[in-house]
């Protein structure tokens, strides 16, 4: 956007010729960049996904997302089935400048997928002294060698 400004100041530069109290003077008004990103996330292998945000960086001071005609929406393809490792987070709408002041920029996050814990629990059982008997191990027979 290109603005052009004329000043004129006869009253305070009196006795001025009248080619030199005229100045013209042309400025262009870009516009801020903003970014936009979404925050990595992490999760356990098995567990929901974690709710996804973005921040933004840029607004002009007083100014902030009511300037969107479209608000950023953020998606990701993980399920709680996906397998360990990292999984983009990225943006199924961007957003939009309703104002005409900002360029908006995207950048995606990453989700990582961790290893869930496991944790393995013996279950109490006792016996008595002798051949091991079937039903200590669900019916499944075992055979001991030796004497």
């Amino acid at each position: 956007m290109w603005v052009l400004l004329t000043f004129c100041c006869t009253d305070l530069v009196a006795g001025i010729p009248a080619d030199q109290r005229f100045q013209a003077a042309s400025f262009e008004v870009k516009k801020r960049n903003l970014l936009i990103t979404a925050e990595s996330k992490s999760r356990a292998y098995g567990a929901d996904n974690p709710e996804l945000t973005y921040t933004i960086q840029g607004f002009a001071p007083g100014e902030d997302e009511s300037v969107f005609s479209t608000a950023p929406v953020l998606a990701t393809t993980a399920t709680n089935a996906t397998g360990v490792g990292d999984v983009a987070i990225t943006f199924a709408t961007e957003a939009v400048d309703g104002s005409g002041h900002y360029t908006i920029s995207h950048q995606p996050g990453t989700l990582t997928v961790a290893k869930a814990p496991l944790t393995i629990t013996g279950v109490d059982q006792s016996r008595s002294y002798g051949p091991i008997t079937a039903s200590i191990f669900g019916g499944k027979k075992i055979c001991q060698s030796g004497g």
